[in-house]
């Protein structure tokens, strides 16, 4: 049986409890370290430890360790559900704390604010220092209510209360430099932005020249995105119905939620065959497994750039580059 160790390193000799069986697997947390990993530090959080918070997995692990793991897994995942078996190296980006620029706190029966606890309901309080990855904007006193404006990509971005914007600060300008290397879009071509958000791909690509169609689910959005990019054409709705009226795209930029591009979305394109594709994921996973079906369409899979857009967490952003063969 495999065993998903929390707070545990590769190589590590533990002692674990709370084990949660599964038909094939566990999960459990470490009681002990009886030999640990050189790479082993102390957590600068009081409550990122074992039936703590769930938000910091990886406290407990260098800068340096943290971005060789996060290197391993995503080389993996897409060597094993890409049959992409070349090196793929996370990028450090700074700030490594302080950085995260939205929160979701919960309040428990005592009225302290804290996070959820991992893999359960409880509310951990947050210790007297306040969470060690929030950006003072996001500590709880300091919560902004209602719409806000940002700058960012040499613009001033309009963002609705609960609307989607990047979490790290440095990412906006890191995600659409590697999606615009990527797609090199020139004037007068026509660019897809699908799950668009705000707005935040489509500006460079407008500045680019390019005539943007950009589509999201959330109304809300699509009306910021009207205001930020005037020149844009965006349409809230179903992803792929709304860009089945479209024309013919040149290249093409996506960044979906976790789970990915849904099939009827990978089928449109593949039937619309642009030249470029640039996908935007927070889940190595979901972003491999959805690359061979463009494959199979006569795509192929260009590079793949990683970003460590979430400092003391297993996550991790990537932009895969799609070419038409």
């Amino acid at each position: 049986m495999v065993y998903f160790v929390r707070h545990a390193l590769p190589g590590e000799l533990v002692e674990i409890t709370d084990v949660e069986y599964q038909k094939s697997f566990a999960f459990a947390e470490v009681a002990h370290v009886v030999e640990p990993h050189p790479g082993r530090i102390e957590p600068r959080c009081p409550v990122a430890v074992p039936k703590g918070c769930g938000g910091c997995a990886l406290q407990h692990a260098t800068d340096e360790l943290q971005l060789a793991l996060k290197s391993d897994i995503v080389k993996e995942t897409f060597r094993r559900f890409a049959k992409y078996d070349r090196e793929i190296l996370v990028q450090r980006v700074e700030p490594r704390w302080h950085w995260r620029t939205r929160m979701q706190y919960h309040v428990d029966d005592e009225g302290r604010v804290g996070m959820r606890q991992w893999r359960g309901h409880d509310v951990i309080p947050l210790p007297p220092a306040g969470c060690a990855i929030a950006a003072p904007s996001a500590q709880p006193e300091a919560q902004p209510q209602g719409p806000r404006s940002v700058s960012a990509v040499g613009r001033q971005w309009q963002i609705p209360q609960g609307g989607f914007w990047q979490v790290h600060p440095q990412a906006p300008e890191i995600l659409t430099s590697a999606v615009m290397d990527m797609l090199a879009p020139q004037t007068g071509e026509i660019a897809w932005d699908l799950y668009c958000g705000v707005g935040l791909f489509a500006g460079p690509l407008s500045d680019a020249g390019c005539d943007v169609y950009g589509t999201d689910g959330n109304k809300l959005a699509i009306t910021s995105a009207r205001r930020n990019v005037p020149s844009g054409h965006f349409e809230a709705g179903r992803i792929d119905l709304v860009a089945g009226r479209w024309p013919d795209p040149d290249v093409v930029v996506c960044d979906p939620p976790r789970s990915g591009l849904d099939r009827s979305i990978v089928k449109l394109l593949c039937a619309r065959k642009p030249r470029a594709i640039a996908y935007v994921s927070c889940h190595p996973a979901s972003l491999a497994g959805k690359v061979g079906r463009f494959e199979e369409a006569g795509y192929e899979l260009v590079e793949v750039l990683a970003y460590d857009l979430f400092p003391q967490t297993p996550h991790v952003e990537c932009v895969a580059h799609l070419r038409l063969r």
